[in-house]
């Protein structure tokens, strides 16, 4: 089964990769738009082409004469312009479904978030009938959502589609969650929302690729639906950064901060930063506000029993380990 990989320079994409080829049981390219790291894949005997979604010819190109299609490419970030984003997210998911449509590809699997639910208050066992947000977070969120509808849009006698939204996913090549985290984290002081008390899921990135696998065999009663993804296992911010933490070797001293401040330092930032000239990020945001302040906790019953995902692993011990991994390639 041939299997195009779309984002393989990023967190999910390359390790996917990986995955895939371990199995020995798909013949997979991967694509990206980092040259650098798309000769790392390459150097691993994956076949990997260079290209940029945006632009319609080049996506033809790649998809055409494959079975699959994995979209996992995005720009994902809680700061930004919202062309960049809607050009990464929605236009490049455009081109993709032109062409799979013009290619005869059988089945496109969708990488796609549940940042879509997140309305600011906290949120525990939603399920995917749980309604989006009446106003989206942030820009990351609101071209998810435009891009996870015209996949979904697709007849399935036209074209099959599965879209899964993992949460905050972690892991080894991750340059989202984890390095954020500990770019704070070195300054000695890590601001601690309501003492770390909210209960969380997160989903490690070999559990969004056994997922995808899922996906990529699902039966036909599951075409047109999208899932959550997670660990299945919530755990509460402290523990998580604990592990984290331990992991990468870092001593941190917490300071607590009440939910209240929180949120109005994150709307101060994001309206400071908003003025200024460039795209710089600010400290603090409330899509990060939204990751380590509030309960959010999904219900994952439904990928469980129509696509058969089943996640493996310890949350924590997963947690440990990507520090340790990230200790040893910044040390």
């Amino acid at each position: 089964m041939r299997v195009l990989i779309t984002g393989a320079t990023g967190c999910v994409g390359r390790n996917l990769t990986e995955f895939l080829m371990e199995t020995e049981r798909y013949a997979v390219t991967a694509t990206g738009r980092i040259a650098i790291l798309g000769a790392e894949i390459f150097a691993t005997g994956t076949r990997f082409i260079s290209a940029d979604l945006c632009v319609g010819d080049e996506a033809l190109a790649l998809v055409a004469g494959q079975d699959i299609v994995v979209h996992c490419a995005a720009l994902s970030s809680p700061w930004g312009r919202f062309r960049d984003f809607h050009a990464a997210n929605v236009e490049a998911t455009r081109n993709v479904i032109r062409a799979c449509l013009a290619s005869g590809v059988r089945r496109l699997v969708h990488l796609s978030t549940p940042s879509i639910y997140y309305d600011g208050r906290p949120r525990r066992g939603l399920t995917e009938e749980a309604p989006v947000a009446s106003r989206f977070v942030n820009s990351y969120t609101a071209t998810k959502w435009t891009a996870e509808c015209e996949v979904l849009n697709i007849p399935a006698s036209h074209l099959e589609t599965i879209v899964l939204r993992p949460r905050a996913v972690y892991g080894k090549y991750d340059r989202a969650i984890v390095p954020r985290i500990r770019n704070v984290a070195q300054r000695g002081v890590f601001p601690l929302i309501d003492g770390g008390s909210a209960l969380v899921d997160v989903t490690s990135v070999n559990n969004v690729a056994r997922a995808v696998i899922a996906a990529i065999e699902a039966p036909s009663g599951a075409l047109g639906r999208a899932y959550n993804i997670t660990d299945g296992e919530p755990v509460k911010v402290l523990s998580l950064l604990n592990e984290l933490f331990s992991g990468m070797g870092l001593s941190v001293r917490y300071r607590k901060i009440p939910l209240a401040v929180a949120r109005i330092a994150g709307t101060l930032s994001e309206l400071a930063y908003g003025v200024l000239p460039g795209s710089l990020e600010p400290p603090i945001t409330r899509y990060t506000l939204a990751v380590m302040g509030l309960d959010q906790t999904f219900n994952i019953t439904a990928a469980r029993h129509e696509i058969g995902y089943e996640p493996v692993g310890e949350t924590l011990c997963a947690l440990h380990e990507c520090g340790r991994w990230w200790r040893a390639q910044n040390d």
